[in-house]
């Protein structure tokens, strides 16, 4: 943590907190993405070739869709995973070890 020359209170480095927000980010547009392409996938009302009735469309939209959820969450992993060690090492509930060059 930095410590903040006017408040004399510790804070969260600049990286520490853009880090938490791009978190942040990243997991309010999977929410919404995850509802409604699995509502899209399977409940979606639809007509095939045929003219039929049925459940769930599958098609060009869908697939991305559901690459992308899985991509942004590999990414959000992936941006969790050097701040576990930090957070031990330091035994604080920030990151704030990121904005050092990633040596805790």
């Amino acid at each position: 943590m930095v410590q903040d020359p006017k408040y004399d209170l510790p804070t969260y480095t600049p990286t520490a907190r853009g880090l938490h927000w791009l978190i942040a980010f990243l997991i309010f547009i999977q929410l919404p993405l995850g509802f409604y392409m699995s509502y899209r996938g399977n409940d979606m009302p639809s007509v095939n070739e045929k003219g039929e009735a049925v459940k769930g469309v599958w098609d060009g939209l869908t697939d991305f869709m559901y690459s992308s959820h899985k991509l942004i969450g590999l990414t959000v992993f992936a941006l969790l995973v050097p701040i576990r060690p930090c957070r031990r090492r330091l035994r604080a509930s920030a990151i704030s070890c990121i904005g050092r060059s990633m040596r805790c």
